[in-house]
């Protein structure tokens, strides 16, 4: 009787709690990038309280998050914007979750990495192709959108044009409609 006394005051009087996080989106704690990449959103559920810390390596402040707290028992969808990565070489950044009632049980880390290179495999800080000649004659002319993603192409040979392609972009749906 008197071991159990004794072993019983060992237990924790803490209350019972639910801490933690789920996220929906991302689905895995490193998100990659390209180097054209500038939105992108966190979507979670915090059972407690919680707030959230930034860090970012390779070319400083180049990404936001906002809010960078809320409320426990919420769905929460937070937008995140990041600069264009024109620095020639890859950076990531660091998010870290906090339950703010218990720090030390309940916390998540995500990762944002972003490459050097765009979507095309160009490097982020190289300059936009705007024309091509060909010793056939033939000649290509390019216009960019502030992503540096293609919005037109004139081909020609010898003076007369083949084709005059349009392109335009849904971010929302991820569609590319191409018009001849």
């Amino acid at each position: 009787m008197a071991t159990a006394l004794s072993l019983a005051s060992c237990l924790g009087t803490d209350e019972p709690y639910t801490a933690g996080f789920v996220f929906i989106k991302p689905t895995a704690n490193v998100t990659m990038l390209y180097a054209n990449n500038t939105s992108d959103s966190i979507i979670f559920y915090s059972y407690g309280n919680w707030n959230l810390n930034t860090s970012a390596a390779m070319g400083g402040n180049w990404f936001s998050v906002a809010p960078t707290s809320g409320n426990g028992q919420v769905v929460y969808s937070l937008p995140v914007s990041f600069k264009q990565n024109t620095t020639g070489e890859s950076r990531y950044g660091e998010l870290r979750f906090t339950d703010t009632a218990h720090p030390g049980d309940a916390n998540a880390t995500l990762y944002f990495w972003q490459y050097a290179t765009r979507g095309d495999g160009s490097l982020g800080n190289a300059a936009d192709v705007k024309a091509i000649s060909g010793t056939d004659g033939s000649h290509y002319e390019f216009s960019y959108d502030e992503l540096h993603r293609p919005l037109s192409l004139k081909v020609s040979k010898d003076g007369t044009l083949l084709h005059s392609l349009s392109l335009s972009y849904n971010n929302a749906d991820s569609i590319l409609t191409v018009r001849d």
